[in-house]
């Protein structure tokens, strides 16, 4: 049986690999509307700091999204 642990992390400092819970996430799904995210994690391939204030992080599974490098996010690990 597989069992999660959740903890925030500023988008500053996200890296490849890392997998995250974007439901209801105030900049990639405001609404709460994305069925995505409300169904599935995600998993990050690729950071770009694109401005002082901007980071950009693709996802394998999803579209992009630009945060506030100071926004929390919420990173999901896994374990048996």
């Amino acid at each position: 049986m597989y069992q999660y642990s959740e903890y925030s992390q500023l988008a500053k400092n996200i890296l490849e690999g890392m997998t995250l819970d974007l439901e209801g996430d105030t900049f990639a799904d405001p609404d709460n509307t994305n069925t995505y995210f409300k169904n599935g994690l995600v998993t990050v391939v690729n950071v770009e700091v694109e401005t002082d204030d901007c980071v950009r992080i693709d996802f394998a599974e999803t579209d992009s999204v630009g945060f506030p490098i100071e926004h929390k996010l919420t990173v999901v690990e896994s374990g048996e």
